[in-house]
């Protein structure tokens, strides 16, 4: 791909829009930089309002630094607008989205994206976050850490290890059940450190109930994962955070489920098969997947991965129990004190 291709560039923020926080129907002036040189001939601002594509030409507004800066403006007519820019050249149309450049339209996946009337909590943006990935943290507690066989994940069983300065085992040895043993607790004794760094937010990856180390597997939405010190440790830890000045943002995986999730339990490990959508086609929760309707069993997964099947989205159940009803899963866990 030619060299200039690397200088093409533009992203969400205040440099490349001129309102990165819009009002509904309010007018956006977007930009999208590259060399001054480039043998672009034209550039086209692509959105999708009311579903139909629309195309802007962007103009030349300014440049600096050898650098061009192409301007286009649209209407925000939805209260979520994606869009992508095409670079026409004499031979060739080249197509840019924040995902990079290719020859082919790309789908929406990784289109820019801005939000109309969106309210953004006024502590984000001075707030210096730090990420945890909780089993690889802090071991507060060794009576919650997961033993030696104590149960399988797809036929292999759990592995303790006990020198946290040991390197992770590849997965073809460790196969996501190789546990040190950090949990919630381990967090909650190492807040003064975090405040000593000058952390006001912690992003913890997901803690609620699943077989293996990383958790996006989730087997259980309502409850933290017992190996974590359970709910009372999420509870405790909150509300430490929260008396330090300090948030907590929890990562959630509600796209898709594990395999062995209560709703889907495809291999009976950790519920009776007679719950879940695999095994009873009348269950209320085989309306919360992509099924084929043959009755082969056949199902959709997260990217193709068999082992987390994919949530309907569409699905009236699925937005029931996810987020719009009062036991729903994200509105117990904004109730946490």
């Amino acid at each position: 791909m030619e060299q200039w291709l690397e200088s093409v560039y533009s992203d969400g923020t205040e440099c490349f829009v001129s309102n990165p926080q819009p009002a509904l129907h309010e007018q956006v002036k977007v930009w999208i930089r590259m060399y001054k040189d480039a043998p672009v001939q034209h550039v086209f601002l692509r959105t999708v309002p009311n579903g139909a594509e629309r195309l802007t030409e962007a103009r030349q507004e300014y440049s600096d630094n050898g650098l061009a800066y192409y301007a286009a403006v649209f209407e925000m007519t939805e209260k979520r607008m994606n869009y992508q820019f095409y670079l026409a050249c004499e031979t060739v149309i080249y197509y840019y989205n924040q995902k990079g450049i290719t020859t082919y339209i790309p789908d929406h996946t990784y289109d820019f994206v801005l939000l109309a009337d969106y309210r953004q909590p006024k502590w984000v943006k001075g707030a210096v976050f730090y990420q945890i990935f909780p089993e690889r943290f802090c071991c507060g507690d060794p009576a919650c850490s997961v033993r030696d066989g104590e149960y399988e994940l797809n036929g292999h069983g759990t592995i303790q290890v006990k020198d946290w300065g040991q390197k992770p085992l590849p997965y073809h040895q460790g196969f996501a059940v190789d546990f040190y043993g950090g949990d919630l607790e381990g967090i909650r004794q190492k807040i003064p450190y975090l405040k000593e760094l000058g952390v006001t937010a912690v992003y913890l990856n997901p803690i609620f109930r699943a077989p293996s180390t990383h958790k996006y597997d989730c087997i259980d939405y309502f409850h933290v994962d017992e190996h974590f010190g359970g709910d009372r440790a999420l509870e405790a830890l909150a509300s430490e955070l929260h008396a330090n000045g300090m948030k907590i943002i929890l990562d959630i995986s509600i796209n898709h489920t594990g395999e062995f999730h209560r709703w889907f339990n495809k291999g009976g490990t950790f519920f009776d098969k007679t719950q879940g959508a695999y095994h009873n086609s009348e269950s209320k929760e085989r309306s919360y997947y992509f099924f084929q309707e043959d009755g082969s069993g056949a199902y959709l997964g997260w990217c193709g991965v068999q082992s987390l099947p994919t949530l309907l989205d569409s699905s009236e159940a699925v937005r029931d129990i996810i987020f719009r009803s009062e036991d729903s899963v994200l509105r117990n866990w904004v109730k946490l004190p």
